[in-house]
């Protein structure tokens, strides 16, 4: 008797061994994809930042196009 409760507890700690193995693996694999995730935003923030200052130069870049053209047109009366 004495030795199947050995074998039993044996086979517990074992058990038990894997589990905690399996819990660190899961909390590095958790950690890792966090670091990804922070990285993922961390790029879109600066995408989004790109993606204004390419936004307000083109809209400028537009205006002073269409000022240009009506310079252009009311000096030169082309349509008038």
């Amino acid at each position: 008797m004495s030795d199947e409760l050995h074998e039993s507890i044996e086979e517990l700690r074992k058990e038990q061994k894997e589990i905690v193995e399996a819990i660190r693996f899961l909390r590095s694999e958790a950690e890792h994809a966090h670091k990804i995730r922070e990285e993922a935003i961390a790029l879109q923030r600066t995408a989004n930042q790109r993606v204004r200052r390419v936004g307000t130069f083109a809209f400028f870049g537009i205006l002073a196009c269409v000022f240009l053209i009506v310079y252009l047109v009311t000096k030169y009366r082309i349509l008038f």
